[in-house]
């Protein structure tokens, strides 16, 4: 009976371990699929509502183009037939003015200026035009966004259409559309809240604004909010792109606790276009509808396989999370100087030049120092003194700088702080102010305050060296250099230094 039932157990097993494998295969499989159909789904969700918005955005942009335009098309049409006019009076140029005005109710005035700069407008008024700052002369039809001299009213849309002939006839027309009645023609409440609306050109320069207020529109510059802003799917750069070359675009931005989606589209004037900002909840509502009868699909197959594999799944994801958490510690304590706990010299380097080669066209800033009269440090103070000051120095480093920096210590008294993205020159000038003062008040010691003084050498990528070693070697020249001017000072590497013959410094100089 004994032998029976261990057969009838094995074979029990031998079934398990059949059925086992084809069991966890087809939970993968299904896993994978159920994985694909979610990404699918909100995919879709997304690309759909994001057509949506992008195409309303494009033809409201589009119909506000086409309403300038048309008043544009009213004035070329006065100025055909005022060029057929002999010698017009005062009188007349008014009455031109006036019916003009008369044919749109986008258009709240009409100067008709001569040659001189001197205008008349609807109401007879003489107007003297060359102060202000839409004036100008030109053969070509011009639009601007200025103020309404005729009434000292807020911003208007203001169209010059030129009158020349053969004759001599030379008269510009220009035409003040009200901003209020062409907002009359977007959809301020729509997508269920009031909309904030801004005219920007193709820098992001706000040329006015509509609407709802909004911290993305009450600006100067929108690009100049959305610098500050955490933006999906673009980078500031390609933002920027984006905006030049007038390409429509709907995305969420983050300013703050603020949290909206921004449409660009352009007007098809000059590089002007419309941005318009949105709630995201209200998004987020459309989203949501677009995805609710998939969801329910979905739903209900994740929970039957996620309730199988749910076992597996954890103890997988512990033993690996157990894993990973082992090999990091280690990568850590292999790339970590025991004593000062910053980079050691060979994570130092591999770091650098890391990033170095994923980010060529990155301009970075590279400090070397060594710190002033350390051998006079340790024979006078000892060796466990010296340790500390290198300790400590070594902790303010990594507090000082920014932790996405690399801060290292190749040897002995010698330090390396790697700066990354440094976008300007003055951005160099303001580090390399930084790391003076931050020697100038660097004390080390519990009971006895030594302020330890250093000389530092700078060196900047890819200016002065393409590689980890060339701005090695080029730091390295500045340091020497600041040594032999007298220590406690920072020097940049410049084309100067080339002659200098890289060295180490040695004890005999620090003494």
């Amino acid at each position: 009976m004994d032998k029976g039932k261990k057969i009838r157990d094995k074979s029990k097993q031998n079934i398990w371990l059949q059925w086992s494998w084809p069991i966890i295969f087809l939970i993968i499989v299904l896993s994978v699929m159920a994985s694909r159909f979610g990404t699918q789904m909100t995919n879709s969700a997304e690309e759909n509502v994001y057509t949506t918005i992008v195409t309303e955005a494009e033809r409201e942009a589009v119909g506000l183009g086409k309403s300038i335009e048309s008043v544009k098309d009213i004035g070329l049409g006065a100025a055909a037939i005022l060029k057929l006019a002999e010698d017009p009076d005062n009188t007349t140029i008014a009455n031109y003015a006036k019916e003009i005005r008369q044919c749109s109710t986008v258009i709240e005035d009409v100067v008709i200026a001569n040659e001189k700069g001197m205008g008349i407008c609807d109401e007879g008024k003489l107007i003297n035009l060359n102060k202000a700052s839409f004036y100008e002369k030109s053969n070509v039809v011009r639009f601007y966004f200025s103020e309404n001299i005729c009434n000292d009213s807020e911003k208007s849309v203001v169209i010059l259409v030129p009158v020349r002939d053969e004759e001599g006839l030379d008269y510009s027309i220009f035409i003040f559309c009200n901003l209020s009645k062409l907002e009359g023609l977007l959809k301020i409440n729509q997508y269920g809240s009031k909309l904030s609306y801004a005219i920007t050109n193709n820098r992001g320069e706000v040329l006015d604004t509509f609407g709802d207020a909004s911290p993305f529109t009450e600006t100067d510059n929108v690009l100049e909010v959305l610098k500050d802003s955490e933006v999906s799917d673009y980078t500031y750069n390609q933002l920027k792109v984006r905006f030049n070359k007038l390409n429509s675009m709907a995305f969420y931005a983050t300013n703050g606790e603020v949290r909206k989606m921004i449409t660009v589209a352009p007007l098809d004037i000059y590089d002007w276009e419309l941005v318009t900002v949105i709630n995201a909840t209200n998004i987020d509502s459309m989203m949501d509808s677009e995805m609710r009868p998939a969801r329910k699909l979905f739903i209900g197959l994740a929970i039957a396989i996620g309730m199988v594999i749910l076992l597996i799944c954890t103890i997988s994801l512990i033993s690996k999370f157990r894993f990973n958490e082992q090999n990091k510690n280690l990568a850590n304590k292999a790339d970590t100087d025991l004593l000062t706990e910053v980079n050691n010299k060979m994570a130092t380097e591999r770091k650098i030049q890391q990033y170095i080669d994923e980010n060529p066209d990155t301009q970075c800033l590279m400090f070397m120092f060594d710190v002033d009269n350390f051998k006079k440090i340790n024979d006078t103070m000892g060796h466990a003194f010296g340790d500390e000051v290198l300790s400590t120095l070594g902790h303010q480093l990594q507090n000082e700088f920014r932790a996405t920096d690399i801060v290292g210590r190749l040897g002995g008294d010698e330090f390396m702080v790697f700066l990354k993205n440094i976008r300007s020159d003055e951005q160099l000038e303001k580090e390399g102010t930084r790391i003076n003062n931050f020697f100038h008040h660097f004390k080390a010691g519990d009971y006895v305050k030594y302020s330890a003084t250093a000389s530092i050498g700078a060196a900047v990528y890819p200016r002065d060296g393409a590689s980890f070693h060339e701005l090695y070697l080029a730091a390295d020249k500045a340091l020497y250099e600041a040594k032999r001017r007298g220590k406690n000072q920072l020097i940049f590497y410049s084309k100067e230094l080339a002659h200098v013959e890289s060295m180490r410094v040695t004890d005999d100089i620090d003494a």
